[in-house]
């Protein structure tokens, strides 16, 4: 029988967005299992924050929705942030069913924030780290933006006029290689993993009242020592890719 200790679960409130009458609670869930016959040494410390969205009227199915994606992005299928501990508490189980190695402590922290760029525009950014042994942790940030009034997980192509790719990509290359001190007509061969060594967008991006930024995790782009990268496309710079009936019309001015 293992053993839990209960560190936290608070939350407090505050307005979302004015214009709809939704608030939100910020959940803090924070666990950790712990060896059963020394409580001392923890086997795994784990740590959720996240939103809980509620509204009244009108505005409680635009936050019904927005509870299911926060369920969606963070919990995987587990369905809540307790359901998701006992799966890695199963995990660590798993992994070291003999008793061997029981004593190495895996860790898991994950933060989703959200934002609300323009009118009917919702952001999320979930970042964490995490530790189940080997040679280092790994982090992440993972960005998803939706259409509040058409409950839909926005693309690219929602929100920008028609062949808009060529000239985002060459814009977004520009700023690539400036936060990587690389010439214009430096080779990404060696350094960088693009295919064919050819720059390219993700689909891992986030519109922000500035611009679209685009982040590379872990292994996506280089090598883990390598780092990260986060690079973002000013909307003065693509005024012209903007749909003028889309989301962003107020960045194409």
């Amino acid at each position: 029988m293992f053993k839990l200790i209960i560190l936290i679960l608070t939350g407090m409130i505050s307005t979302v967005f004015s214009q709809s009458g939704i608030t939100v609670k910020i959940e803090k869930f924070e666990k950790v299992y712990s060896n059963p016959t020394q409580a001392s040494e923890k086997f795994l410390e784990f740590s959720l924050e996240y939103p809980k969205f509620s509204g009244t009227g009108a505005s409680s199915e635009a936050a019904d929705f927005l509870n299911q994606q926060v369920a969606k992005i963070l919990f995987d299928d587990e369905g809540s942030a307790e359901g998701l501990f006992n799966k890695y508490v199963q995990d660590h189980k798993d992994a070291y069913e003999g008793g061997e190695g029981m004593g190495m402590g895996w860790s898991m922290e994950s933060k989703l924030h959200y934002t609300n760029p323009a009118q009917d525009l919702v952001t999320f950014t979930n970042t964490g780290f995490g530790y189940s042994g080997g040679a280092h942790g790994s982090s992440w940030t993972w960005y998803a933006n939706y259409d509040l009034k058409t409950k839909k997980l926005l693309t690219l192509k929602d929100v920008m006029t028609a062949n808009f790719l060529p000239k985002l990509t060459s814009e977004g290359e520009k700023i690539f290689r400036k936060v990587k001190n690389l010439k214009p007509n430096q080779s990404l061969e060696g350094e960088f993993w693009f295919d064919n060594n050819k720059f390219h967008l993700n689909e891992n991006f986030l519109f922000t009242k500035t611009g679209i930024t685009f982040f590379y995790n872990e292994y996506e782009i280089a090598c883990y020592a390598c780092g990260t990268t986060e690079i973002e496309i000013p909307y003065k710079n693509i005024k012209s890719l903007i749909n003028k009936n889309g989301l962003l019309k107020s960045f194409s001015k």
